[in-house]
């Protein structure tokens, strides 16, 4: 039998039977070892979707320049449809960002 084998009920014993015999040291470093784990997994995801945002602020950017000038109402609808599109892309993304790093969690 191995770790990945045991049940939720029978790793926690496991782990007091350790705690038990060696002291709190060992146990206490592997939740840290797993909690930096898990928070370079949400930076990582953090910085990805990040990039996305990016692109796609650089993408609405991009359609709008030739129009930067004129009045809003110049600027041709398939155009508008186009970065609208984009801006819900990118709030659904952010929305995913947001939630991520706990931003407008209800409390």
């Amino acid at each position: 039998m191995e770790l990945k084998d045991c049940t939720k009920k029978e790793l926690i014993q496991i782990i007091e039977q350790l705690r038990r015999q060696v002291g709190d040291y060992y146990v206490l470093r592997a939740i840290f070892d797993v909690e930096n784990e898990r928070h370079e997994q949400k930076m990582k995801e953090s910085k990805r979707l990040l990039a996305v945002m990016t692109q796609k602020s650089k993408e609405i950017s991009a359609l709008y320049a030739p129009y930067k000038n004129e009045q809003c109402c110049q600027v041709p609808e398939s155009i508008a449809a186009k970065m609208r599109n984009i801006a819900r892309e990118y709030d659904l993304v952010q929305a995913e960002w947001n939630k991520l790093m706990g931003f407008g969690a209800k409390q």
